[in-house]
């Protein structure tokens, strides 16, 4: 009976360390699904701060850094198309803006949405015998959507800033 007694003793703080490791994320959980809409709007602050101060770039240096990563991967993309690939210039670049309008029209759009155009993508490429070239378009699609989301984060900090600066500056105001 003793030695029953013995193993609940030590099965008992295991099952208590679970139960207090599970804990924090189950009230993480109930915090986000409870929480009014300005709870999350500072939460989603906060952690957009905490991004912010790990890159350690402005604003500015963040819409130039997207501008130019996308510079970059369009002319990649028209070299392994036109130099690899060896297909004409005029396709190269028409799929080269179908894919950038494609990109900025599903922007805002699930994941599994993006995945869908990316198999597309690499669907066409066997179908046409130009696999490279439909991979390379697929990183153009890719990039052109986290240049984007950069850049409208960007905006709506920028906007965010003015609006609390001209709160500030009515409040002060009104003594």
């Amino acid at each position: 009976m003793s030695a029953n007694k013995h193993q609940k003793e030590i099965k008992e703080p295991a099952v208590q360390q679970e139960k207090s490791a599970a804990e924090p994320e189950i009230q993480e959980i109930q915090e986000f699904v409870v929480s009014s809409e300005q709870a999350r709007s500072e939460r989603k602050k906060a952690e957009q701060a905490s991004i912010n101060a790990f890159v350690g770039l402005s604003g500015v240096q963040r819409s130039v850094a997207a501008v130019v990563l996308f510079a970059v991967v369009v002319v990649a993309y028209l070299m392994i198309g036109i130099r690899v690939c060896g297909i004409d210039v005029t396709v190269v670049c028409a799929v080269l803006v179908i894919q950038t309008a494609i990109g900025v029209l599903l922007g805002h759009n699930p994941v599994w949405l993006h995945i869908c155009v990316a198999a597309a993508d690499l669907i066409v490429g066997f179908c046409l015998n130009q696999v490279v070239l439909m991979a390379a378009s697929m990183v153009v699609y890719v990039v052109a959507i986290v240049a984007l989301e950069i850049l409208q984060r960007t905006k709506m900090q920028r906007k965010e800033q003015e609006n609390s600066q001209s709160i500030g500056e009515n409040n002060g105001g009104q003594v």
